[in-house]
């Protein structure tokens, strides 16, 4: 498939894992092909809807979302101002959803109770199978997420098995 330009293997499959970008991509055409649906609609009515993640989505940046944090950067060089501009219009496979603590939470719950998948291929997604490049074993489902409270302390939620 070619998709941002031809590209050949890194490594052997399954004998080491580095994050890829190119294959978050290429992973959300694969759904797409496989499923009939838009990635967007299927991670919504497969994922978000049955973990109850009602504040979860990738919606193109223009659009008004109630709640939906601004990030800021100096890149450049120039004086700290709102990085909107340096952002995708959407969320892709590869990244740039927005999220809240509390969806990220129900994501773990629904993910370790079976609401998502059965057990055997949740224990497949959340075991470690290969080293990762910076120690460890891979864990196919990690996600961290924190947030700074008024009192200026942090909460983090983590999902992690393995």
């Amino acid at each position: 498939m070619n998709l941002y330009g031809k590209r050949g293997l890194e490594f052997a499959p399954g004998s080491r894992w580095e994050y890829s970008n190119y294959g978050f991509l290429l992973l959300g055409v694969v759904v797409e092909r496989v499923s009939g649906k838009s990635y967007y609609d299927y991670v919504r009515e497969n994922v978000y809807v049955p973990a109850a993640m009602n504040s979860t989505a990738s919606l193109a940046e223009d659009q008004d979302v109630p709640g939906r944090s601004i990030g800021y950067t100096a890149f450049g060089g120039s004086e700290v101002h709102a990085n909107g501009d340096t952002l995708p219009y959407r969320g892709t496979s590869a990244g740039g959803g927005y999220s809240t603590v509390e969806d990220l939470q129900r994501f773990a719950g629904a993910l370790s109770n079976h609401k998502l998948l059965n057990a055997e291929y949740t224990d497949l997604l959340t075991t470690g199978k290969v080293a990762t490049p910076h120690g460890g074993n891979t864990h196919l489902v990690s996600s961290t997420m924190a947030r700074r409270t008024a009192r200026g302390t942090s909460d983090t939620v983590e999902a992690r098995r393995g």
